[in-house]
């Protein structure tokens, strides 16, 4: 890799070699000084540079030269070298080239003759420091730009592998379930039918985690056809409780109903508020004690409706809390939720979708979600 050069620009030789011999003297070890009497002959020599691949940091420029002038030239090396810092070195320049280089060629800044060498060489080291610090940002953005397409390209190879998987999940799923149902038919061996029903559950249990993955690709993808209209939420939530209800028998629990506006319609997609609402429901009572009570409790401020689920289980730990909104999060971490850490993450999701929200908390005994739908004219 050739040094880098520090090109110097003048027509008058004595200058030129005086400031040849200054910057040398700072800075030769690590870069080359060039020097060119003219604007054409630096234009010249900065294409042999390009060719070679040398970089060329800083250019220092006359103001009065025969043939082009030093704004000129600066404005001509700035669209081939835009990141170069150029200076401008003179005694007779005016306002009105000064300004010209400033807004065409980027100019780094103007120093007038004579010059003190300190200045000239703080203002030199700089640039170079400037010039550096660009080159690797612009490095480390292109490495970033890589890496970020090769995540692009994983992100949706991620995406398609776990669709393909649940697609072709599906049709086996449905098999077992149809074939295990058979078998419980023509067999009388307790032992044989509890295994049967141990099948069918892990069946059900691994359906609903591809329905689950599926809907979340179609939502982060934006590949759902939401189909909006106006619904009595409470009749969805009647319909989830009774489907609840053989569960809700098993452990002796009740759902107690503290309504006040079971009246309120809302804007929404039927099929996904039916999926919160039985996550949600579905999670309170799984995780309550036997013998306890489920409570939904609603509140209506000016045109924000709530409704709160409360139950009596065990709560969330903190990295429960911290980890709840998140997908595809193990169950040993996302034990207050169903379908491998999907449950609440997908409500989330879906709420968001309606621009609605969801949030939850931990009360003395047990958590609450809060559903929050805005009423919409």
């Amino acid at each position: 890799m050739p040094k880098p050069v520090i090109l110097c620009v003048d027509d008058e030789k004595i200058v030129l070699d005086s400031l040849k011999n200054e910057l040398r003297s700072v800075f030769g070890r690590e870069y080359i000084i060039e020097t060119s009497e003219s604007g054409s002959d630096a234009l010249s020599l900065i294409n042999e540079l390009i060719e070679k691949g040398t970089a060329i940091p800083v250019i220092i420029a006359d103001y009065i030269m025969p043939g082009m002038k030093g704004d000129d030239l600066l404005i001509a090396i700035h669209k081939k070298l835009p990141d170069t810092k150029t200076i401008l070195l003179t005694g007779q320049a005016t306002m009105e080239g000064v300004t010209n280089a400033l807004n065409n060629a980027a100019l780094y800044r103007y120093i007038s003759k004579p010059w003190q060498q300190e200045d000239i060489v703080l203002t030199i080291k700089e640039a170079l420091r400037i010039f550096d610090a660009e080159r690797e940002l612009e490095v480390r953005r292109m490495e970033l730009e890589k890496a970020n397409k090769k995540l692009v390209v994983l992100d949706r190879s991620k995406t398609y592998f776990i669709m393909l998987l649940a697609h072709e999940l599906k049709t086996p799923l449905t098999s077992i379930s149809g074939f295990t149902e058979i078998l419980k038919m023509s067999i009388e061996d307790p032992e044989l039918l509890n295994f049967c029903d141990d099948i069918e559950k892990s069946a059900i249990r691994l359906k609903k985690f591809t329905d689950y993955s599926l809907l979340i690709l179609e939502l982060l993808n934006e590949k759902y056809v939401f189909n909006f209209s106006s619904h009595n939420l409470f009749t969805l939530v009647d319909s989830v409780i009774s489907n609840l209800q053989p569960e809700l028998d098993n452990k002796n629990m009740i759902i107690e109903k503290n309504i006040k506006k079971d009246n309120i319609n809302l804007i929404f997609d039927e099929f996904l508020i039916r999926k919160v609402l039985d996550i949600v429901i579905d999670n309170a009572v799984k995780y309550s004690k036997s013998n306890s009570k489920i409570i939904l409790t609603d509140s209506l401020q000016e045109n924000i409706y709530t409704l709160s689920i409360i139950d009596n289980g065990i709560g969330f730990s903190g990295e429960t809390l911290e980890n709840l909104f998140k997908f595809f999060i193990s169950d040993d971490i996302m034990h207050h939720s169903s379908g491998y850490g999907l449950g609440l993450s997908i409500s989330k999701l879906i709420m968001d979708a309606h621009k609605y929200s969801i949030v939850v908390a931990n009360r003395d005994s047990g958590a609450i979600v809060n559903l929050i739908f805005t009423i919409k004219n």
